[in-house]
């Protein structure tokens, strides 16, 4: 089952080039490596947008001791095609509420997305879409 990936907010992916001498390719993103938190997520408003369902969540990490980012707080769910749609919220049985084992990953290397939030029981392929 693929991993949902959570990115912070509203997607946004920024593309870094390499400065290369003339005649170089540039390197776009990766390898790019992550630290990984582990955690719970909790669904704390499920609102309609024109584009989905924006499933707001507050990230926990499951060590009192790790570092708290600011995205761990009010963020919501996208998956790689973008927001749910209501009918793939309703077949996860998402409510507000709901508890979800989470992973916070932070860019350690690399110029990819800077923190994602994995969600292993959740799989990324959306209803309707």
């Amino acid at each position: 089952m693929n991993k949902v990936l959570f990115t912070l907010g509203i997607t946004a992916i920024s593309i870094f080039l390499s400065c290369g001498g003339s005649g170089s390719a540039p390197i776009v993103g990766g390898p790019c490596t992550y630290s990984s938190t582990p955690g719970t997520s909790t669904i704390t408003k499920l609102v309609s947008v024109t584009d989905g369902i924006e499933a707001h969540f507050n990230f926990v990490p499951t060590d009192s001791n790790a570092t708290k980012n600011p995205s761990d707080s009010d963020n919501h769910l996208v998956l790689s095609s973008g927001l749910p749609t209501q009918q793939w919220i309703d077949y996860q049985n998402i409510i507000v509420g709901s508890e979800l084992n989470t992973t916070r990953q932070n860019i350690l290397t690399g110029t990819c997305t800077p923190i994602m939030y994995t969600f292993s029981t959740l799989p990324d392929n959306p209803h309707g879409m």
